[in-house]
């Protein structure tokens, strides 16, 4: 069976933000998925990590981590404690480091029992998720244990902390791949970089015929008798396929109605709150309205809505003969443009942050 071999730091964000999509690709793919953890640059080479040089490059990264993380629905919160003892008024990283080699120590004796990832899942996910002091009381043995380990077992193993031989190796092959950071994925010597490259690791898999059940195209037929009944197995099937990546996919929809003193509806907004996206679906107002606000109100209270349950964009296209103007006038950009759909016309799509 093929192996690819993921590197990894316990004190990494896009390690951890990486994890979910470690776990989808050993679940579908017919690989080995090897978790070959490392130390974190901070250990490996502090004087470059907190060079001034470097310095724009970790406020990016203090920037982007969090921000990634709330876009695919998982936890933003730094370790408490860092897995890396430091002085951050002098960012002098101390010799004594507990926290990490532990950690490190541990994965590489979780990959020797077959848990490797499920191990960096559910460590990374304790360590990221917001539990202080996670080094106490039964936090991480309870981690361990979610991932089919013992933890007893594995502190027994890193005693005589012979897995620093194994953790050096490690990093002796991620130089040869031709690479540095962490994660990356290295299948057949070829480095995939970065927890937002998996999709392209997938496509490679893919195309090496190593995805599970994929079957010759001879043997499959594509008919156009698709039964009503299935359009939600499809979508459910494709729901379970990014849940590794994103999470659980949970559609809030949002109604409102605009009606007259008889009742009769004259105006309304449908939309629909997913991740960190408001979907505006419909939004219409009677000729009798325009020109009033009214459609001004009801975008207004479903953007306010939306940003109570967590949204953080909105999203809607409109036609050329539409109401381009009245969106930009609310702070909607256009970020694309579909020329003569439908004939004649455009259609824009267009984007604002909440």
């Amino acid at each position: 069976m093929t192996d690819v071999d993921v590197y990894f730091s316990f004190r990494s964000p896009y390690s951890y933000l990486a994890t979910p999509g470690m776990l989808a690709i050993k679940k579908n793919y017919n690989i080995n998925l090897n978790l070959r953890p490392i130390l974190p640059v901070a250990i490996r080479t502090p004087e470059t990590l907190f060079s001034p040089a470097n310095a724009p490059r970790a406020r990016y990264i203090q920037l982007d981590w969090p921000r990634r993380a709330r876009f695919l629905g998982m936890s933003d919160k730094w370790p408490s404690p860092d897995p890396i003892v430091q002085d951050m008024t002098t960012l002098e990283v101390s010799e004594d480091q507990p926290y990490i080699y532990r950690l490190s120590y541990l994965g590489v004796e979780a990959q020797h029992r077959g848990r490797g990832p499920e191990f960096a899942f559910e460590v990374s996910h304790l360590l990221f998720g917001g539990t202080r002091n996670w080094h106490e009381g039964d936090h991480l043995e309870k981690a361990v244990e979610r991932a089919g380990l013992n933890l007893g077992e594995l502190e027994a193993a890193i005693k005589s902390g012979q897995q620093i031989k194994e953790i050096e190796q490690n990093q002796n092959f991620l130089d040869e791949a031709g690479h540095w950071g962490v994660p990356t994925f290295v299948i057949n010597g070829e480095p995939f970089f970065g927890q937002d490259r998996i999709d392209t690791l997938c496509w490679h898999m893919a195309g090496l015929g190593l995805k599970k059940g994929d079957k010759r195209e001879m043997e499959l037929k594509v008919t156009n008798d698709l039964q009503a009944s299935e359009n939600s197995e499809l979508r459910s099937r494709l729901d379970e396929y990014n849940e590794p990546f994103v999470g659980k996919r949970e559609t809030i929809d949002l109604g409102y109605a605009i009606r007259n003193e008889e009742g009769d509806l004259v105006g309304g907004l449908i939309g629909s709150v997913v991740w960190t996206m408001l979907h505006i679906n419909v939004i219409w107002v009677s000729d009798s309205l325009r020109g009033n606000d009214y459609g001004s109100k009801l975008l207004l209270q479903a953007e306010q809505e939306a940003k109570k349950l967590g949204a953080e964009f909105v999203r809607l296209h409109t036609f050329s003969f539409q109401a381009r103007p009245f969106y930009e006038m609310h702070g909607y950009v256009v970020i694309s443009e579909t020329e003569n759909f439908p004939r004649g016309h455009s259609q824009y799509l267009m984007v604002k942050a909440l």
